[in-house]
């Protein structure tokens, strides 16, 4: 398996990963979001602590994530529930 040398910057930080090259992409693409959270967070809550600001910001992308998860449930719900209506209609 070939790696590929990223460089990210998070929270003023350079990291070095190897990762797979298809990958490369989307982790470049995470880092400039991330990036973009954190001066979002900054700007309306006036942390300027490093620590803090990433701490809040992955707190709101675990809220996030469980909000996704419960309505792709909810989602998954109401497809199996047509389902299990088709066979009554034909």
């Amino acid at each position: 398996m070939q790696s590929q040398s990223v460089k990210v910057v998070i929270a003023n930080r350079e990291y070095n990963l190897r990762v797979a090259p298809e990958d490369a992409p989307l982790l470049e693409k995470a880092a400039i979001l991330l990036k973009q959270r954190i001066q979002d967070k900054q700007e309306r809550m006036r942390i300027y602590d490093k620590q803090d600001l990433l701490a809040m910001v992955a707190f709101d992308i675990i809220v996030e994530e469980l909000a996704n998860k419960e309505s792709i449930q909810a989602i998954h719900h109401k497809v199996l529930e047509l389902e299990r209506l088709i066979p009554d209609m034909l």
